[in-house]
């Protein structure tokens, strides 16, 4: 909703890197061992695992051994029993670089996904929430004076078709109109009995003053009447704006509900 107070640190790197995922965290030192199978033995790996849970009790361990700075990890102090430092050379044969490189590119496939699954998730509540508004279409009175005004009026916002509102600013969550336009999906268009029943209750307003010097006060009455009437009107009108939010290559579609308009 604010992406201009995001620090510019909070990448999607740098949250999949501090992320913790089930599916590709879990038992990771696991299969960094296995990339040496052939001086860990299955055994050795069980004894690491059971030094190294996921409690992450041992994070700077883990962090000079993921990191392949060796020489300053106890680990292989006290498993000297299983490596040897002529094999493993402080790190020039103990490079775990390109699975590490595969788990973050699977955790970055993980964030798009999520990422992507949210955006369906706010836009179908969305929907929900529109099609929670959809009302029954009013009977039609073309002997009414009154309905057919209201009935021009709703046609009036019908003829507008996908853009009867200005494009800017974005509805949230959308932030602003690309890249689907800012074009509206109408979901009401409003009562066409209310509105007839305002304006007609609006014209009425007048009648009772009859003298001359009343027809100001006459003419105000009817106007602040027909201006709550209106109003009225408009605070039933719904759309959907089509329009987007920041994305990591650029806008990405997104729907905002208008739940009123005034």
């Amino acid at each position: 909703m604010n992406p201009g107070k995001i620090p510019d640190y909070l990448t999607s790197h740098f949250i999949t890197t501090f992320t913790y995922s089930p599916r590709y965290d879990t038992k990771y030192l696991r299969a960094l061992l296995n990339t040496r199978s052939s001086i860990v033995s299955e055994q050795t790996i069980k004894s690491i695992e059971a030094e190294f849970d996921d409690s992450y009790q041992y994070a700077d361990e883990i962090v000079n051994l993921f990191s392949n700075n060796l020489k300053r990890s106890g680990f292989f102090a006290r498993n000297t029993n299983y490596f040897s430092t002529s094999n493993l050379g402080y790190g020039s044969n103990f490079s775990f670089n390109w699975i590490k490189q595969q788990r973050e590119a699977n955790k970055r496939s993980e964030y798009a996904s999520e990422e992507e699954r949210y955006r369906n998730l706010r836009i179908r509540w969305i929907n929900e929430i529109a099609e929670a508004a959809k009302k029954v279409e009013d009977p039609d009175k073309p002997e009414d004076g009154y309905f057919v005004m209201a009935k021009g009026v709703i046609d009036y916002w019908k003829s507008c078709n996908v853009q009867p509102l200005n494009k800017e600013p974005g509805a949230p969550p959308c932030l602003f109109s690309p890249p689907q336009g800012g074009l509206y999906v109408p979901i009401y268009y409003g009562s066409q009995s209310m509105l007839g029943s305002n304006i007609k209750r609006a014209f009425n307003t007048g009648k009772r003053f009859n003298q001359p010097a009343e027809k100001q006060i006459a003419a105000k009455m009817v106007a602040s009447a027909l201006a709550y009437s209106f109003s009225m009107h408009m605070l039933e009108l719904k759309f959907i704006y089509r329009g987007g939010i920041p994305g990591p290559n650029g806008p990405v579609p997104m729907i905002g509900f208008i739940p009123l308009v005034y």
